[in-house]
């Protein structure tokens, strides 16, 4: 990855008009780095890919079982980079280490369990089973480490 480049369709990429910022750290005023300033022609081709991989790629394809592992892979993955993701945090929002690491971050790394949970069947059988009309989920998910 380049300064100022955006992720779309699988690989960083300058924006379409080729502008940049600087975020600034709110601690110090100072700039943070330089990321890729979007326009709605980079929102319209991220759009694009992300409806395109969610058709054709590997994920349609997936069982729900497959699905859920996944999502709890990203908040074990959360878990694991907490310091780095709490300093990046706080750079960015100006909030204190305490919040950041340890709010913020392990919140969403719980997030991500959470509807993992939601991915599989929460009755006997394959997950449209669980989808007729009159079925009713449960208010959480089950608490499954997967």
């Amino acid at each position: 990855m380049k300064a100022g480049e955006i992720f779309v369709g699988g690989k960083w990429q300058a924006t379409r008009s080729g502008e940049t910022y600087q975020p600034i750290n709110p601690a110090n005023e100072e700039p943070i780095g330089v990321v890729g300033k979007g326009d709605e022609g980079d929102i319209d081709l991220a759009v694009t890919a992300a409806r395109k991989a969610f058709d054709e790629g590997p994920w349609p394809k997936m069982s729900p079982h497959e699905r859920g592992r996944i999502v709890w892979r990203l908040g074990d993955l959360i878990q694991q980079n907490l310091d780095e993701m709490a300093r990046l945090e706080s750079l960015c929002t100006g909030k204190t280490m305490f919040d950041s690491g340890k709010v913020e971050i392990p919140f969403a790394a719980e997030v991500f369990r959470y509807y993992a949970g939601w991915a599989r069947p929460s009755c006997p059988g394959t997950s449209p089973s669980c989808s007729r009309p009159g079925r009713s989920l449960p208010r959480s998910p089950p608490a499954t480490r997967w």
